[in-house]
């Protein structure tokens, strides 16, 4: 079974040469690497250029999102299961003898998804971790490449890189099974969350924080759309996964996971209880300013139409 490996990248060339790295030292001889440049301007091209292994090629376009790069992809894979993980990842070294396992084995599946692992977490970090299934994140994720074609790929309607793996999932699952294969191990590491930065808030709140609504929508509208966008085309997945309907999923977001955070990360508020108020801070103004952007912009009325 040959397997093509497909992973979009944009401005992250050190990251991702380390996720090459892993990837060219595979425990699996049957592979392809396929990098997709969605448009990098810090050298990527130039490094790509230099890497010399018949497993490995790569396309360059402009910046045109991770869906479309993802689908340019494996328009030029010739494998019979196509591989997905991101720019940002290490894989481990049997990642995809055990993909290849878990396909063997299961004859009745139609995707793999594996087990996805991360390190040094705090509170105030983003990772993606996947230790049980459903998660279906395009960071570990493998399908038949005949069953990719006939779904059409990824919706390239979703450009911001937001639930689009949530949606090529859900088209999948209309059509077979997903298996979780916990030996398909892929690292994910932490992200830095940036997303309130302006001190100025905390002095002058009322101003800075009317002046920051638009730059923080512009900033998530990725993350409003695409959960409009998944609800509408699929209703029944996004219940079930995500929330009853968009509304649920904010009130999920902007109220249960600020209190999840807390208990999850006791130990570590424990030893270090002078986080505590910046965290809840945090949670408060990406909260109250989700609501701001989620009513400003009538989400709730458009979600609702037709």
């Amino acid at each position: 079974m040959k397997i093509s490996v497909v992973v979009a990248t944009y401005n992250r060339k050190e990251l991702l040469k380390k996720m090459i790295d892993s990837l060219l030292n595979q425990n699996y001889d049957n592979y392809e690497v396929i990098i997709v440049d969605d448009g990098s301007s810090d050298g990527t091209k130039e490094m790509l250029e230099k890497i010399k292994d018949e497993k490995f090629k790569f396309i360059t376009q402009q910046n045109l999102y991770p869906a479309i790069a993802r689908n340019n992809g494996v328009k030029i894979s010739n494998g019979e299961v196509i591989a997905f993980t991101d720019d940002d990842c290490v894989a481990d070294r049997n990642w995809l003898k055990e993909i290849k396992n878990c396909f063997g084995e299961n004859t009745d599946i139609i995707a793999v998804e594996g087990k996805t692992t991360s390190f040094d977490t705090t509170p105030f970090t983003k990772q993606v971790i996947n230790e049980k299934g459903q998660r279906y994140a395009t960071c570990n994720m493998a399908v038949y490449k005949k069953t990719f074609l006939e779904i059409n790929g990824f919706d390239e309607d979703y450009p911001f890189g937001t639930l689009e793996d949530q949606d090529l999932a859900a088209r999948i699952l209309r059509k077979g099974k997903i298996k979780f294969c916990e030996g398909a191990v892929i690292i994910h590491p932490p992200i830095g969350d940036k997303i309130v930065e302006n001190k100025d808030i905390l002095l002058r709140p009322i101003k800075t924080y009317k002046n920051i609504i638009d730059k923080f929508y512009k900033i998530h509208r990725g993350d409003f759309l695409s959960h409009l966008r998944l609800y509408k085309k699929c209703p029944e997945y996004y219940k079930t996964h995500l929330g009853r309907n968009p509304f649920i999923s904010f009130m999920k977001i902007t109220f249960w996971q600020p209190l999840y955070g807390l208990n999850f990360y006791k130990k570590y508020f424990l030893e270090n209880p002078s986080k505590i108020i910046p965290y809840l801070f945090n949670k408060f103004a990406v909260s109250s300013m989700t609501w701001a952007c989620f009513f400003k912009y009538k989400f709730l009325k458009s979600w609702k139409k037709s």
